[in-house]
């Protein structure tokens, strides 16, 4: 899959990919959930005010955000797909 990647000609920008912020907020959870002993970050709460800093990470909190996270991951990598697919060999 790496050499897929490196030979690839596709110079895709993920940032403008539509849900990109979906990506960013499940990243930035895990962070939080590694490096901040499971309490919410500045940086969280900025990417979804549905987070507030300095509190803690509940089941609850994250199983409000689980349709949203489904449909923004799924919809992530099927742009991606098709944005790369015609650079693929």
């Amino acid at each position: 899959m790496q050499d897929l990647y490196l030979s690839s000609s596709a110079k895709v920008d993920i940032k403008r990919i539509q849900n990109y912020s979906i990506v960013e907020e499940i990243r930035e959870l895990n962070n939080c959930l590694k490096h901040n002993h499971d309490y919410v970050s500045d940086k969280l709460n900025n990417l979804n005010s549905h987070w507030a800093t300095n509190q803690p990470i509940s089941v609850s909190l994250i199983q409000d955000r689980v349709s949203a996270f489904d449909y923004g991951i799924s919809s992530f990598f099927n742009e991606l797909v098709k944005s790369i697919s015609p650079h693929l060999k």
